[in-house]
């Protein structure tokens, strides 16, 4: 069973509200690693998402990103944490879950 939708209130400041998404894409997967569409592969530490828009909030576990094993340039949410500190670099040839951001439609 998914987790219910929390709408964003209007009155969030914007850190409020990425915490709120975080949370909420932290508790789709609640037992597997899942990609989230972040990788440094351009130049080790410039973390961007896959649309090319730079990370300006991370939510990573401490320590992380460490590139341990040497080539870890893609970006995924681990289950077994506070949601809050939960992004962990690995290897991007990993199978994992994937998430996207979808557009609605009118």
């Amino acid at each position: 069973m998914y987790p219910p939708v929390r709408k964003p209130s209007k009155h969030l400041k914007p850190q409020q509200h990425q915490d709120q998404t975080q949370e909420f894409i932290h508790n789709l997967r609640r037992s597997d690693n899942t990609w989230i569409g972040l990788t440094d592969k351009d130049e080790e530490g410039d973390w961007k998402w896959l649309d090319g828009t730079a990370l300006s909030n991370g939510y990573w576990l401490k320590g992380q990103p460490d590139s341990q094993t040497g080539d870890q340039d893609c970006a995924s949410i681990g289950h077994k944490s506070d949601p809050l500190e939960s992004w962990r670099d690995q290897q991007c040839l990993l199978e994992l879950y994937r998430i996207c951001e979808m557009r609605t439609v009118n």
